[in-house]
């Protein structure tokens, strides 16, 4: 939403979107099982969750209180669980072009239902961005991106600061 503000300081037309339940992960299926991390105590239904709706939501109004058209809301956080709530908000919101979606679940059931409900939605130059890709800890991000795009018409960037965030940007297929 920041950076939003500063490239355009006037489009009032796009929308910040963030959707969780903040019950942490759903029920992880067998095409969530890698090859490491099989101990770790946060892999299990209910882990990574988070009781900080509040304080996101006040520090998306105080983002506006700092931007040019602050009185029109540019962010919102969808509460429930991934993907139904994206698929309610996108019923509710027939318009929705989504230039840039952020996938954060790790699993493969969420993100695979995720990327086939935005994807008629993908204009060029969309951009996907995940925090898994290629991870043997979370092979399920993975395989739902193959499932879903043809490998050979995506390529994968990530910056060399941070090696778990990755993104994929949509071009001609």
């Amino acid at each position: 939403m920041q950076l939003s503000s500063i490239y355009e300081p006037y489009n009032h037309i796009r929308k910040i979107v963030g959707f969780d339940s903040f019950e942490g992960f759903s029920e992880l299926g067998v095409e969530d099982r890698g090859a490491e991390g099989a101990d770790l105590a946060l892999k299990a239904q209910g882990g990574m969750a988070y009781d900080g709706a509040s304080e996101i939501r006040k520090g998306l109004e105080l983002a506006d209180l700092n931007r040019p058209l602050g009185h029109v809301s540019k962010g919102t956080i969808v509460d429930g669980r991934l993907p139904l709530s994206c698929e309610q908000y996108i019923e509710a919101h027939p318009e929705t072009i989504v230039a840039m979606a952020n996938f954060g679940l790790g699993l493969y059931e969420p993100t695979l239902k995720l990327l086939e409900l935005i994807r008629p939605r993908l204009i060029r130059g969309s951009v996907l961005v995940f925090e898994d890709l290629n991870q043997a800890t979370w092979p399920g991000e993975t395989r739902a991106l193959l499932e879903t795009f043809d490998s050979n018409k995506i390529s994968i960037s990530r910056v060399p600061y941070c090696p778990h965030i990755s993104w994929v940007q949509i071009r001609d297929e």
